[in-house]
């Protein structure tokens, strides 16, 4: 059987105020294979996207998958996912440990693939920018995106995509 009406709309009429609580109304991705690093002690944008939602009501569902390397015996990366410039990961926006598991002869030519997802309510129809941030403990240590501490050859690919949910 076909389907032709949503709450009672003709599929034509359908706008995302007709859909039902927890629909998936936008989907955006940013995807990067390039390899970018940082020293930096403080965090660092590594992958943005921009989405406009549609209804303060929204929720945006915030998913990040990305290749990391560092020197791990000196060093932890820590992680952080940003809207705009607030941190919104972790409790009170504390930062998140990517750590490792190598040892002292492997460690330069280490990475790992880490993931994290987070739901925010941002309360907006204004674009918001989300941010992937990372940044080095140490603030010297480097610290590489889809690739390792020590080679400047790119490994994987890590993306970043926001979901904007009806509330």
């Amino acid at each position: 059987m076909a389907l032709t009406r949503i709450n009672n709309q003709a599929l034509t009429g359908i706008t995302a105020a007709g859909l039902p609580s927890g629909s998936v109304l936008q989907v955006k991705q940013t995807m990067s294979t390039a390899r970018a690093t940082t020293t930096s002690g403080t965090l660092t944008d590594f992958l943005t996207v921009s989405i406009t939602p549609s209804s303060t009501s929204s929720k945006i569902l915030v998913d990040v998958k990305m290749y990391v390397g560092t020197n791990w015996w000196n060093n932890r990366t820590l992680f952080a996912i940003a809207r705009d410039s607030t941190v919104i990961t972790g409790n009170s926006g504390n930062l998140w440990p990517w750590q490792y598991g190598a040892d002292s002869g492997n460690a330069p030519s280490e990475f790992c693939f880490n993931s994290a997802t987070v739901l925010d309510s941002p309360a907006t129809t204004s674009s918001i920018t989300y941010k992937a941030q990372l940044r080095s403990q140490d603030g010297s240590t480097t610290v590489a995106m889809n690739g390792n501490h020590g080679s400047s050859s790119n490994y994987g690919q890590s993306t970043i995509t926001v979901m904007e949910i009806a509330g």
